[in-house]
């Protein structure tokens, strides 16, 4: 009864909260219809690109394990990494972590020594917060793990501007002082990729910096829609 109690005072707390995505009300950022609309992402199993096969992916080095996304970068997932970007509320993070953790099935990968995530650019230390971190610290929060700054951002350019080529190459990073990567295994978050590239250098400088196992998670994955996926 007690916890009831609880329950109510919480819904009538948040009951003019409204949906990030629709608009109806809504105790959390995302209501439950919009929450089942997250599509999931068909891609390669070991690199997360829809373009690659898991048989040519086995055959080249890459710097972490595995690279997965949780959700198509689309409509009310589209909503829900915009309202991290811009408004910077907790709930947003906490939900993303949540779908990220249940879909990638990471709740079950407790040898994780900590988490940490790919620097956010200009753009977003102008806005006074990085949303990597903040989705790296509820990550970590609910898997009990710490979040730890490893990486600093090399390239000074605006990743949005720049072709896939150029981003190649302006996306490297650098291994922050004191990073203790003896025998440590770690969960490299970020909200958002699209050519991956930053997943790759960010995981390629832990790596260098002598961290055995890199996971590459992120939230959400720009891509095109499967026709073959539609029509099944």
């Amino acid at each position: 009864m007690f916890e009831n109690l609880i329950t109510s005072a919480i819904e009538k707390a948040f009951a003019d909260g409204a949906c990030t995505s629709c608009g109806s009300r809504t105790v959390d950022v995302l209501c439950v219809s919009c929450i089942s609309r997250f599509e999931t992402v068909y891609g390669c199993r070991r690199c997360g690109s829809p373009q690659c096969t898991d048989m040519a992916c086995d055959q080249r080095w890459l710097p972490y394990r595995r690279c997965q996304s949780a959700v198509v970068y689309a409509g009310p997932a589209r909503d829900l990494v915009l309202a991290m970007k811009r408004g910077g509320r907790p709930a947003a993070f906490r939900l993303a972590a949540r779908e990220l953790i249940s879909r990638l099935d990471l709740d079950a990968a407790r040898d994780f020594a900590f988490v940490t995530w790919v620097p956010a650019g200009r753009g977003a230390r102008d806005r006074g917060f990085d949303q990597g971190r903040e989705l790296a610290v509820a990550v970590a929060s609910a898997l009990r793990l710490e979040a730890v700054p490893t990486l600093r951002r090399a390239g000074k350019d605006r990743q949005h501007m720049l072709d896939r080529e150029m981003r190649l190459e302006a996306d490297v990073f650098s291994v922050r002082r004191g990073l203790r990567a003896a025998h440590c295994r770690a969960l490299l978050v970020d909200d958002v990729t699209t050519t991956g590239a930053s997943l790759y250098f960010a995981s390629l400088a832990l790596k260098e910096a002598g961290v055995p196992s890199v996971e590459a998670a992120t939230f959400a994955r720009t891509q095109l829609r499967l026709q073959h996926h539609q029509e099944v």
